[in-house]
């Protein structure tokens, strides 16, 4: 990176980089992975066990029971805190999935409900 430092700064005629600039330089040219130090991991929250068994339970009931998220938090590893966010983001993100029309027809609004 001193090189890239030492470059920058002939070019525009500066003493000193300030520290945004050498951020902005770091990110422009960052080190080869074949050299660097810091290594990075996949984001991958959950094991793809636990990912199923949530899934196979958010089919089942997109809103679980306490006893049910006790119960999947065990069989996974999970936090009931992990298996709660899960569901409260699979609800979010996937708002297309199951069958809107029965949940309609269970769930009137108001104008329907003849209030």
């Amino acid at each position: 990176m001193r090189a890239v430092y030492e470059k920058y700064r002939e070019e525009r005629g500066l003493e000193a980089l300030t520290p945004p600039q050498r951020y902005r330089l770091r990110n422009r040219h960052p080190i080869p992975s074949s050299i660097s130090s810091v290594r990075y991991k996949a984001n991958k929250m959950h094991s793809t066990e636990a990912r199923q068994a949530l899934d196979t339970l958010y089919q089942k009931a997109k809103y679980p029971t306490a006893e049910e998220v006790n119960e999947v938090a065990g069989i996974t590893g999970l936090t009931r805190r992990q298996v709660l966010n899960y569901f409260k983001n699979k609800r979010s993100r996937c708002p297309w999935v199951g069958d809107s029309s029965t949940a309609a027809q269970e769930n009137p609004g108001p104008a329907e409900r003849g209030s």
